[in-house]
């Protein structure tokens, strides 16, 4: 009689396919609940030019100024101060929001403009220094010039580009605030321009003098972002699920080049477990930690979006804009793999232990607070976009896995005289994670570049 063939265990798959289907289905309909609740929305095609040459035909011309910074508190102003002082400290500000991100908007137009998107309170009297505030504007009455403005009313949060304004109707009392060029700009507000694309085209689109704009993004409710953020969570448990089944199906099957991290994933399952709830937990622990921190989560957004389109990683930014399917690969995946997992977490742990642990560590906590599924778009964009997330976040998984075994096989050598040997051992499973993590962020790079451009 022959010996039975090993049966395979398939409840790993099974249980994958089934977490991941669930997680789209409630990010599905995350996305419907938020197109149904902001398409009744009056003003939700809103777009706000901070700096704009002129108004285009049917827009409000406005001067924008930022709040003065005599509005926070001594402490604030001091430590400001003694920030500045050190080079380089302006990135860190803004990643901070330490200085005041909102802005005053005297916008012309009378009171009762402003009406479809008041959500609480009351217009302003004309003439009166009355505000309407945005959702996170954090002051009940602030201070412009000896003059104090008080806010009596909030607009809808989910409108989009007012989140950090406030807004006063014109009146000539109040011009004078904005006379000064170096402290106010002139600008426009339209809330149907996003709907009227190619009405605004020519003063929306890219060049010398083009605008600058609020960002377009209002806050979703409770509710909308609680099911996002339950959706990721699956999306992403039931991806590490089917990638890393499948990764163990596919060791014996391995070469020499992919072979011994393979290996080593189906030897060491305890720590690869350890691993993964280290740094989902960082994921998932800061996207908690944003919801809870909407405006620290603002300023945080707000400081990445700067850097993927004018700051160290704008070339990344310029390649998605082009539309270049090929040239935005190419830009996610240098980044990603060269220089995240090469030059940033492989390289270091062969000499510091765990360094790579403890950077992937840093980089999940960082994107899980930028990606708190907070703002409106955000719960339409991770239907397709979690895909991305699971594809390249196990991709680290491998390599934090890998460089956490090199110390620990040295350590073992140490205790029986075969260091060298070990650590030869270790750095010959990082080199193969590396591979292996190649070729995932290959496939992550070109699914996000795909869908971005085509999706977005």
């Amino acid at each position: 009689m022959e010996p039975m063939a090993p049966v395979e265990n398939h409840t790993p798959f099974r249980v994958g396919g089934i977490l991941l289907v669930c997680g789209l289905a409630a990010l599905f309909a995350a996305a419907h609940c938020e197109r149904s609740l902001v398409g009744a929305d009056p003003w939700r095609d809103l777009l706000i030019a901070v700096d704009a040459p002129a108004a285009p035909e049917g827009a409000m011309p406005l001067r924008a100024r930022p709040f003065p910074e005599t509005n926070l508190p001594l402490e604030t102003q001091e430590l400001l101060e003694r920030m500045r002082a050190k080079p380089g400290s302006e990135e860190i500000l803004k990643l901070l929001g330490l200085s005041p991100m909102e802005r005053l908007f005297l916008v012309d137009a009378e009171p009762a403009f402003f009406a479809p998107a008041l959500v609480s309170g009351r217009l302003p009297e004309a003439g009166q220094p009355e505000v309407l505030a945005g959702d996170l504007v954090r002051y009940d009455t602030f201070e412009m010039d000896g003059t104090t403005f008080r806010v009596v009313g909030r607009l809808a949060p989910r409108i989009p580009g007012t989140l950090t304004a406030c807004f006063l109707p014109a009146d000539p009392v109040f011009e004078g605030l904005f006379s000064d060029a170096e402290l106010s700009t002139r600008g426009w507000m339209a809330p149907d321009a996003m709907a009227r694309v190619d009405a605004f085209e020519g003063a929306t689109s890219p060049g010398d003098g083009s605008p600058r704009f609020m960002l377009p993004a209002g806050r979703l409710p409770v509710s909308i972002t609680a099911l996002t953020l339950g959706g990721l969570l699956l999306v992403a448990a039931g991806g590490a699920l089917l990638q890393m089944r499948l990764l163990r199906l596919l060791a014996p099957r391995a070469g020499d080049l992919l072979g011994p991290c393979l290996a080593e994933l189906s030897r060491r399952r305890a720590l690869l477990v350890a691993v993964h709830v280290m740094l989902y937990g960082a994921l998932f622990g800061a996207m908690a930690a944003g919801v809870l921190l909407p405006r620290a989560t603002w300023n945080a957004m707000h400081f990445t979006r700067s850097v993927f389109s004018d700051g160290a990683l704008g070339h990344i930014g310029r390649a998605y804009a082009s539309g270049n399917i090929p040239r935005a690969t190419l830009a996610t995946l240098h980044q990603n793999y060269l220089v995240g997992t090469c030059l940033y977490s492989a390289l270091p742990s062969l000499i510091f232990p765990f360094a790579g642990l403890f950077k992937n560590l840093l980089s999940f906590g960082f994107v899980g607070f930028v990606m708190a599924p907070l703002w409106t778009g955000s719960a339409a964009q991770n239907t397709y976009h979690s895909i991305t997330l699971t594809l390249e976040l196990e991709a680290y998984v491998v390599v934090s896995f890998a460089v956490c075994v090199l110390p620990l096989r040295v350590f073992r050598g140490i205790q029986t005289g075969e260091w060298a040997t070990q650590y030869a051992a270790g750095v010959r499973i990082i080199a193969s994670a590396v591979a292996l993590a190649g070729i995932m962020l290959t496939i992550a790079a070109v699914y996000e570049a795909t869908t971005l451009i085509l999706l977005n």
